[in-house]
């Protein structure tokens, strides 16, 4: 059977609402036996968060179905290491999970004692939360951005996303960041890993998503064919000159029509 990976912004839904069919198409690759994986760069929530949503929205089984780039950033932290988390409760809950010690932002000498600093996401974001950040990493703890997604998607427009704060803790230390989040290996490993954990099929995989840039690559990265929906963004912020797609629809609906 089919595995599939399925971005959820602009494929399950666009800010708090659901995009039309898109319930009823999960429900149907997983009546007939499909694996289906939702991947997110939103490190923000938890995992959990985004299952539960997905439960009250009606799809049939959720459980242990997503995974986020938060997870995916936490993959590369040790247990026992000090940790800087610039970011939302999905990164600290995953970096805790680790095993790391996450540190206090608001303590200076502490965070000058970092082995890493993680940043995503921050929608408490202030100048002193980024400071820390930026004394964590020039005292020597090593940089890892959840993802780069410029923008975060709401209802109304988008807003600044992960790639913004990324890039200031970047411009401030000099320092690139080790990206874990789509479309890089982290977040692929951790994709197929889970996937192989449910006994899906990794040699016939299919990767959702309205982001070329982001999701197109992360196909390619998975070795998976790619459906791009055009659900979502309406401007993709990525050069996308070299991804390859397989099929370009509406939605998922139609995506799992064509497919199916």
């Amino acid at each position: 059977m089919t595995a599939w990976v399925l971005d959820l912004d602009g494929v399950l839904w666009r800010g708090a609402v659901e995009i039309p069919g898109s319930v009823a198409a999960v429900n149907a690759l997983l009546g007939r036996g499909d694996q289906v994986l939702f991947a997110t760069n939103n490190a923000w929530a938890e995992p959990g968060t985004h299952e539960a949503r997905l439960a009250a929205m009606g799809v049939a089984d959720t459980e242990g179905r997503a995974i986020t780039s938060a997870l995916a950033a936490a993959s590369l932290v040790d247990a026992g290491e000090r940790a800087v988390v610039l970011g939302g409760p999905g990164l600290r809950s995953a970096v805790a999970a680790r095993g790391a010690q996450v540190l206090e932002l608001d303590r200076a000498p502490s965070v000058e004692a970092a082995d890493v600093c993680l940043v995503g996401l921050d929608k408490d974001l202030s100048y002193a939360r980024l400071g820390a950040a930026v004394r964590s990493v020039l005292a020597g703890a090593r940089l890892i951005a959840s993802n780069t997604d410029p923008t975060f998607p709401t209802d109304t427009e988008p807003l600044p996303g992960a790639g913004a704060v990324v890039a200031a803790v970047e411009r401030a230390t000099a320092t690139l960041a080790v990206v874990a989040g789509k479309p890089n290996r982290p977040m692929a490993d951790l994709a197929r890993a889970r996937l192989a954990a449910r006994g899906a099929d990794l040699d016939d995989l299919v990767m959702v998503g309205d982001r070329r840039s982001t999701d197109g690559r992360f196909a390619a990265e998975l070795g998976a064919r790619f459906v791009h929906v055009r659900s979502g963004i309406r401007v993709d912020d990525g050069d996308q000159s070299d991804v390859a797609v397989h099929r370009e629809v509406d939605d998922l609906a139609a995506a799992v029509a064509e497919l199916g």
